[in-house]
C-alpha cells in the first residue's frame, strides 16, 4: 500500500509546482516571498497525508488476514479479540474484528464455545459472524459473537415475537438466551421461544447441510436423542413445538425407510393435528410385507390417530387401557388385522419451524408404491370399535378413582377392574393354593395383591371381596375394626367353590371357633397337642351338622392356622373372665352341645370338654336336657357370643373430599364436523401445502368418493367454521395455511 501512495505524492507535489510557477509570472514581485511560503506548506501536507496513509495500511490488512486464518480453523473458533496498533485510532461506534469468527460453522456434541463472558457446553449450534439462508439473510439459529449482549437477561420471559432470530431480538433477550444454553437446556421454566432458537439450528443441521456435506448424516442419531430429551421437558408446554419436534423425529427416524419397521417398538410421539409419519410408513410396510399389523402398532394408531377420540377413561387410565386394548385386539384379530393393499401411496413434506427455511421449496418424501392405509376408514373403524369396548370397560373403575384418586392402585380400585387387568400374580393365587392350604406371612399376600399403602382393618372388607373374586377366603379375617395380622404373621388361604359367597358369622361359627382355640390353646398348654389332636379336631369339625359347609371350611383354615400360631390361653381366660358364672356354664352348654355329635361323649370328645370346662373355670358338667334346649336358643347363644367376639370399633375413615368427577365431552364426529370419508381427505391434504390434481386421484378412488364434491364439502365446512376456504385452485390445488394453522391449534389445545 506505501508504493501505491507515492505516486500519488509526486503528483500532488508536481501541481503545487506549476500553480507556483504561474504565481510567479503573474504577481507583482512584492508578493512573491508570502506566496512561496503557502505554496511549501501545502507541498508538506500533502506529502505527510501521503505518507501516513502508506503506514497505516499494513496494520488493517493484518487484521483482515488474521481473521480469514482463524475462520479457516475449526479448533481456533473462540472469544479473542485483536488488539489493532497503537498508531490506529477508530471511532467508538465501529467495533474492532473479532479474531476467528468468520463465516458460522457447525459446533459439534461435546465441544465448548464462550461469548460474552458466557461457557455455554454440549455443542449442537452455529457460531460466528455470517450464516446465509437461501435467500442471503443471516440465519436465526446463528449465534453472532459480535452482537451485543446485556448483562441480564431472563428467559423465563415472553420478550420474544413471533420467528425469533439471534441477530434481531433485544440485548437482554440474547443474554437470557446463552444463560439458557449455558444451563444444559432444561429448565423447564424457560420460554419456548428459547427451545424454538435452538431447535432451529437442529433443523438446518438435519435437513439444509446434507445438501453440501454429506458427512453431517452422522449427527442424526445425536439430533433425534437431543430432541426427545427436548420433548419430554417442553412438548407439554408448548403443543406447537410438540407437533414441530414430532415432525423433525417422523421425518429423520423413517427418511432412510427402514424394513420391517412394524417389528419395533413405536416411539412415544405425542398426539397432534396428523397420525405420524412413522406410523403410516410401519402399516403401510407391513401391508407391503403381507403381515398383519401387529399389536404394539394398533394401539399406537389407535391413540395417535387424530380421528380416533380417546374418552376419559382411556386418558385417565392409560396404562390399563394399553392392557386392555391389546387382549382385545388379539381375541379380535388373533395375531392382528390383515389389511389390503389401497391404490393412496404414502407421500410427505416437510413444514419447517425455522424462518430461515422460509421460501425453499417443500421437503418431499416418496416411498414409490407403499401404500398409506391412513386414508382408509374400514380399518380404523375396526380401531374404533375396540377402543370403545375398552372405554367401557373401564368406565367404573375410572369413575371410582375419578372419585378417590388415591384407589388407583388399591384393593378397592382392583374391585373395579376386569379380571384380566389384575396382577399377574394375583391372578395365580388360586393355582398356588390348589385344593389344600396355602400358609404364607401377610405382608406376601399384599404384595401378590400390589397393596402399597398401609393396610388398616377398615380395608378388610375389600380384601375379603378380591379374595372371593379370586375364589378364596382367608384365616384370620379382617374385618372392620379387628387386628390387622402383622406383616411376618402367617395367614391361611382357602379354596372356595366358584360363586360361593363368604357366610357370615353363625353363632353356631362363633362357638366352634372358640371351642377350637380353646381346645388348641388348653392342649398347648398342657404339652399334649400332636397329630392324634390334630385328626379329631379335623373330623369333629366335619362332623359339626349345626354348620354349613362354607364355615366348616373356615374353621378348617382357622385349624390350620392355630397349629402354627395357637391362641394364648391366658388371653382367652382374660376375655372369658369378663362372664359371670351363669354365662360360662351357658358357654360351656353350647359348646358342649357342638363337641358332642352322640348322645354319650366318646372319649375323645370327653377329654377336649374337659379342657374347655376347665378353662371357663365350670365346675360341673352340663345337663343334657339343657344343651338340647339351647340348640334351639340361639338369639341368646349370639347374644352371648358377640359380647365375647366384639371388638371396639374404631372411629369411621373420612377421605378427603375429591372434586366431582370431570367427563371431557364428546368431541365432534371428525374434523370440521365431516364423516370420516371426508376427514380422510382433508388430513391428506393437510399433509402438504400444495397438491396436483392427479395426486389425489388415488385417495377418493380408495374413498369411492369424487373429488370436485369433496372439495366442495370441505370448502363449506371450513367456511362455516373459520370463515375462509380450506383449498384454493383446481390445479395445482393449495392449501390454505390459515386453515392449517387453526385445525393444529385446536387439535393441540
Amino acid at each position: 500500500m506505501a508504493r501505491k501512495n507515492k505516486p500519488a505524492a509526486a503528483i500532488g507535489l508536481a501541481v503545487i509546482a506549476l500553480l507556483g510557477l504561474l504565481g510567479l509570472v503573474a504577481l507583482p514581485v512584492s508578493d512573491w516571498w508570502w506566496f512561496s511560503i503557502a505554496i511549501a506548506g501545502a507541498a508538506w501536507l500533502i506529502y505527510t497525508v501521503a505518507t501516513s496513509m502508506g503506514s497505516a495500511a499494513p496494520v488493517a490488512t493484518a487484521a483482515r488476514t488474521s481473521a480469514a486464518a482463524g475462520a479457516a480453523k475449526p479448533a481456533s473458533v473462540g472469544p479473542s479479540t485483536m488488539r489493532p496498533g497503537p498508531s490506529v485510532k477508530r471511532p467508538a461506534a465501529v467495533r474492532a474484528p473479532l479474531e476467528g469468527f468468520g463465516p458460522g460453522m457447525w459446533i459439534p456434541q461435546g465441544q465448548a464455545v464462550s461469548v460474552a463472558d458466557v461457557t455455554i457446553p454440549g455443542g449442537l449450534l452455529y457460531f460466528g459472524t455470517s450464516l446465509k439462508t437461501h435467500n442471503g439473510s443471516i440465519d436465526p439459529c446463528l449465534i453472532d459473537p459480535s452482537k451485543e449482549v446485556a448483562a441480564r437477561g431472563d428467559y423465563t420471559a415472553r420478550d420474544l415475537g413471533s420467528w425469533p432470530s439471534y441477530s434481531n431480538i433485544s440485548p437482554m433477550a440474547r443474554r437470557a438466551y446463552l444463560n439458557w444454553l449455558a444451563g444444559g437446556r432444561s429448565d423447564p421454566a424457560a420460554n419456548v421461544g428459547y427451545v424454538y432458537l435452538f431447535f432451529y439450528g437442529l433443523e438446518r443441521r438435519a435437513l439444509i447441510d446434507i445438501t453440501n456435506e454429506p458427512e453431517s448424516r452422522n449427527d442424526w442419531p445425536i439430533i433425534i436423542k437431543e430432541v426427545w430429551r427436548l420433548l419430554g421437558i417442553y412438548g407439554g408446554k408448548s403443543p406447537a413445538f410438540s407437533a414441530s419436534a414430532s415432525q423433525l423425529l417422523n421425518w429423520l427416524l423413517v427418511c432412510e425407510r427402514p424394513s420391517k419397521i412394524y417389528k419395533n417398538p413405536v416411539p412415544p410421539f405425542p398426539k397432534t393435528s396428523e397420525l405420524p409419519l412413522y406410523i403410516r410408513f410401519a402399516l403401510g410396510n407391513a401391508v407391503v410385507d403381507g403381515v398383519p399389523i401387529p399389536d404394539h402398532l394398533a394401539l399406537a394408531w389407535a391413540k395417535l390417530d387424530p380421528d380416533v377420540h380417546l374418552r376419559t377413561p382411556a386418558i385417565r387410565c392409560a396404562d390399563k387401557f394399553d392392557t386392555l386394548f391389546m387382549s382385545h385386539y388379539s381375541k379380535a384379530h388373533g395375531f392382528g388385522m390383515t389389511v389390503r393393499q389401497n391404490r393412496t401411496t404414502l407421500k410427505s413434506s416437510y413444514r419447517a419451524a425455522s424462518p430461515g427455511f422460509h421460501g425453499l421449496s417443500e421437503f418431499k418424501l416418496n416411498f414409490g408404491e407403499l401404500p398409506d392405509i391412513s386414508v382408509m376408514t374400514a380399518p380404523r373403524q375396526k380401531i374404533i370399535n375396540i377402543v370403545d369396548a375398552v372405554t367401557k370397560e373401564l368406565e367404573p373403575y375410572s369413575r371410582a378413582i375419578g372419585r378417590n384418586p388415591e384407589d388407583y392402585d388399591s384393593l378397592e380400585g382392583l374391585l373395579h377392574l376386569p379380571a384380566n387387568l389384575w396382577p399377574e400374580s394375583a391372578r395365580s393365587l388360586p393355582a398356588q393354593v390348589g385344593e389344600e392350604f396355602l400358609v404364607a406371612p401377610f405382608e406376601e399376600l399384599l404384595a401378590c395383591l400390589e397393596v402399597t399403602t398401609p393396610f388398616t382393618s377398615d380395608r378388610g372388607p375389600a380384601l375379603t371381596r378380591v379374595l372371593q373374586a379370586l375364589n378364596l377366603g382367608m384365616a384370620p379375617e379382617v374385618v372392620n375394626g379387628s387386628d390387622v395380622p402383622d406383616g411376618k404373621a402367617p395367614i391361611v388361604l382357602f379354596a372356595m367353590p366358584p360363586g360361593e359367597q363368604i357366610a357370615a358369622a353363625s353363632p353356631n361359627f362363633q362357638a366352634g371357633l372358640l371351642s377350637l382355640q380353646l381346645g388348641v390353646a388348653a392342649a398347648h398348654a398342657n404339652g399334649s397337642f400332636g397329630d392324634a389332636e390334630i385328626t379329631h379336631l379335623s373330623s369333629q369339625i366335619h362332623a359339626w351338622t349345626q354348620l354349613n359347609a362354607n364355615h366348616q371350611r373356615r374353621l378348617m383354615a382357622y385349624l390350620r392356622l392355630l397349629i402354627d400360631v395357637p391362641v394364648s390361653l391366658e388371653s382367652l381366660k382374660a376375655k372369658l373372665s369378663q362372664l359371670d358364672a351363669a354365662s360360662k356354664e351357658f358357654l360351656a352348654a353350647v359348646m358342649s352341645s357342638l363337641l358332642q355329635v352322640g348322645s354319650t361323649p366318646t372319649p375323645e370328645e370327653s377329654k377336649m370338654l374337659e379342657k374347655i370346662y376347665e378353662a371357663l373355670a365350670v365346675q360341673s358338667k352340663p345337663d343334657p336336657a339343657r344343651i338340647s334346649g339351647l340348640r334351639r336358643d340361639t338369639s341368646k347363644v349370639s347374644a352371648l357370643l358377640a359380647t365375647i367376639f366384639s371388638e371396639e370399633e374404631p372411629p369411621p375413615v373420612v377421605r378427603a373430599p375429591v372434586e366431582p368427577e370431570y367427563e371431557a365431552p364428546e368431541p365432534e364426529p371428525g374434523l370440521l364436523g365431516l364423516d370420516a370419508e371426508h376427514t380422510s381427505v382433508a388430513r391428506m391434504l393437510l399433509s402438504r401445502s400444495r397438491w396436483r390434481r392427479d395426486e389425489l386421484h388415488d385417495v377418493v378412488t380408495d374413498l369411492d368418493i369424487r373429488l370436485d364434491g369433496a372439495l366442495e364439502r370441505l370448502n363449506n365446512a371450513s367456511f362455516s367454521k373459520y370463515g375462509m376456504r380450506f383449498t384454493e385452485g383446481d390445479d395445482p390445488i393449495d392449501v390454505s395455511p390459515m386453515v392449517r394453522q387453526k385445525i393444529e391449534g385446536n387439535a393441540s389445545s
